[in-house]
């Protein structure tokens, strides 16, 4: 508790935004370095590995309709959306 705050209902209040914020930070700072990682992993990959990379997700894509990218782009979506939550409820 923040005992600077003299009232006790703004120092509940401070309390409980300062744990929305860090519970969104917690949740948002590992999908946003998932995304990027795998964004990073394969612009970086030599190119037998990015052949080998594009037809895996080529395969995947057949089996599950989905793009690797799209995946990322929903992730990264998502990621988005959950910040703009914790940053409305703060």
């Amino acid at each position: 508790a923040d005992v600077k705050v003299r009232n006790a209902r703004n120092r509940a209040r401070k309390h409980g935004a300062e744990t929305i914020q860090a519970v969104t930070k917690a949740l948002c700072v590992p999908l946003r370095d998932c995304v990027k990682g795998y964004r990073r992993e394969l612009r970086g990959l030599h190119p037998f590995e990015r052949v080998v990379a594009d037809l895996t997700a080529r395969a995947r894509e057949k089996r599950d309709g989905l793009t690797l990218m799209d995946v990322l782009d929903e992730l990264n979506e998502a990621r988005k959306e959950l910040l703009l939550a914790g940053k409305d409820w703060t």
